[in-house]
């Protein structure tokens, strides 16, 4: 997790000094610590081989409500559209950092996941 963090603070950082715009970087710092946020209990949850369904859930809850959010700011006339779009560009990205930091706790079988899902592994590899 301190790999997936320093990773991804260092490609925001990236991104907020390659940009001149305040509202830009604000979203990107945003976005970064709302990945942060969600992906925190994502992995405590895979850590300790419990269902991590709804925490993912509630993840993807709570980042398309910032979006909301933000997007409510333009909407009053309270940000430039640079903020909502800077947030929506990061997120993608991180979201495929967190798609690959998935791919490798799989890997290194670090993916906890519930019984039904260890039955049709088992199953999977039985039958070849």
């Amino acid at each position: 997790m301190i790999a997936y963090g320093a990773v991804t603070v260092g490609m925001a950082v990236v991104a907020i000094a390659l940009l001149d715009s305040g509202p830009a970087q604000a979203g990107i710092a945003v976005a970064w610590v709302v990945q942060l946020a969600v992906v925190w209990p994502l992995d405590r949850a895979l850590s300790e081989k419990r269902d991590a369904t709804r925490v993912w859930g509630r993840g993807v809850l709570m980042r398309m409500a910032v979006l909301g959010l933000l997007g409510g700011l333009v909407l009053t006339d309270r940000a430039v559209t640079d903020l909502p779009v800077a947030y929506a560009a990061a997120m993608l990205v991180l979201l495929f950092a967190e798609a690959a930091w998935l791919m490798k706790r799989s890997r290194a079988g670090l993916a906890g996941g519930s019984a039904g899902e260890k039955d049709n592994l088992d199953r999977t590899q039985q039958t070849g």
